[in-house]
């Protein structure tokens, strides 16, 4: 199995984008989804990529401050894709799981993970004495 990371500094919303990419070479198996994860001050917003997969398809699991995504194509006869694409990701303990979204569009999944109230930054006023 290959591993590719990278990560690079979004200068237009001051967010950090990294990427893992784990690719199986074994053929008919399963793979890591290719995933983007970007923090904001209200959320974090997990983006993989699932080509192939139906809604009906995806599991989304939250156990242990892990999140867990299952996709299996619904295709499976195709040699070139992974049959399931896996991939678990180990979240912090400000996450409201309660509000979490999740939308698939053109084999793309995005989840969001609002932040709890109590971390979210908040402005400090300034006074004089």
């Amino acid at each position: 199995m290959t591993q590719a990371i990278t990560q690079r500094s979004d200068q237009s919303s001051n967010k950090t984008r990294e990427s893992i990419v784990e690719h199986s070479t074994a053929p008919h198996s399963w793979a890591s989804a290719a995933i983007d994860i970007l923090e904001g001050d209200d959320s974090f917003l997990v983006i993989a990529d699932v080509p192939g997969a139906s809604k009906e398809h995806i599991d989304l699991t939250y156990q242990n401050d892990e999140l867990r995504i299952v996709a299996q194509r619904d295709d499976k006869n195709d040699e070139v894709w992974p049959n399931e694409y896996k991939r678990t990701i180990q979240l912090p303990r400000d996450i409201d799981i309660d509000r979490t979204t999740a939308e698939l569009r053109n084999g793309v999944l995005s989840i969001e993970l609002p932040k709890i109230e109590a971390v979210k930054p908040r402005q400090i006023k300034v006074t004089t004495s």
